[in-house]
């Protein structure tokens, strides 16, 4: 019996360059990969997408503080159908919409590391 879930593989990577010896730049790409099964209808999950997931940023050395600036943006999208049932309030049948659904977030990055 099948559970509604399918096996994922999320992979990603990340590069930092030293600029000098108080600053270095890094940035990096991964996907985190939906594990619903788009086949079974389960109602367990509330999205089938994937997310695309991209930051870039800096870290500086002022005296005793270390401090990272950064970016982070993520998406991604899938077809989605809702189904509403009015067998409930009297009223055979049923209503179906269907769209795609996007999902996208963008955020930023603040670190503050002191040496002491």
């Amino acid at each position: 019996m099948r559970n509604g879930s399918r096996a994922a593989f999320n992979w990603g990577f990340g590069y930092e360059q030293v600029l000098s010896q108080g600053v270095s730049l890094y940035g990096g790409f991964w996907v985190d990969r939906s594990t619903s099964d788009e086949d079974i209808e389960t109602g367990l999950s509330v999205t089938s997408w994937d997310i695309y997931h991209v930051t870039a940023g800096s870290n500086f050395q002022l005296r005793a503080l270390r401090l990272t600036l950064g970016i982070a943006y993520a998406h991604g999208s899938a077809p989605s159908t809702q189904r509403l049932d009015l067998g409930g309030i009297g009223i055979p049948g049923e209503i179906e919409s269907s769209g795609n659904v996007t999902y996208r977030r963008l955020k930023g990055i603040l670190g503050l590391s002191f040496e002491v």
